[in-house]
């Protein structure tokens, strides 16, 4: 009876909280677009300026915080190594895929990845955890908890540096746009 009589009236605005919903998706998804090419060209232009001017250079010639640019370096860089984790997910057989599966479904992954977890959002630690995720995927031999892992630690590293960049918006990048959406849109 309850929804019976709600239904009517109830509908519609459904229907506009979907759409708006929708709204905010497709923007996040454009602005990850944006924060990954802002990360490449800042990385073209670190290429391009002579050793140890590069902060001096964006403090110069862009709007960006050293801050804002690293965090957007990284957030390129991480997306690059989740593709590859994707890649090398991709490449697993049965048995291996669902040994993964398994390490992420119990969350015994979140266990093994305490490294900087609850530290200080520095250069530092973000280094740290991006170095040994490289090293994990430079590894043939990577188990499927290791590659597990692997994806953890750079979706959380993801996360925490949205939240950086975005403030109060990073907590929603969090929630409403899916793990795999801030992956390199232009790496299949």
């Amino acid at each position: 009876m309850y929804n019976e009589t709600l239904t009517s009236w109830m509908h519609p605005l459904a229907q506009q909280i979907n759409a708006e919903h929708a709204l905010v998706q497709a923007a996040l998804r454009e602005a990850r677009i944006h924060a990954i090419t802002i990360g490449k060209r800042l990385l073209e232009a670190m290429g391009e300026v002579p050793p140890l001017t590069g902060p001096e250079w964006i403090t110069d010639n862009t709007t960006l915080s050293l801050t804002e640019a690293y965090a957007l370096i990284r957030l390129t860089h991480n997306a690059t190594l989740l593709g590859e984790v994707d890649t090398r997910v991709a490449a697993l057989n049965t048995r291996q895929y669902a040994e993964y599966r398994q390490a992420q479904e119990k969350d015994v992954v979140s266990q093994a990845v305490v490294f900087g977890q609850g530290a200080r959002l520095d250069d530092a630690v973000l280094e740290a955890q991006i170095e040994l995720c490289r090293a994990v995927l430079s590894r043939s031999d990577a188990t499927p908890f290791e590659l597990a892992a692997v994806e953890r630690v750079l979706k959380d590293t993801q996360n925490r540096i949205a939240t950086l960049l975005a403030g109060d918006v990073g907590s929603a990048l969090n929630g409403a746009v899916r793990r795999e959406d801030w992956r390199d849109p232009t790496i299949d």
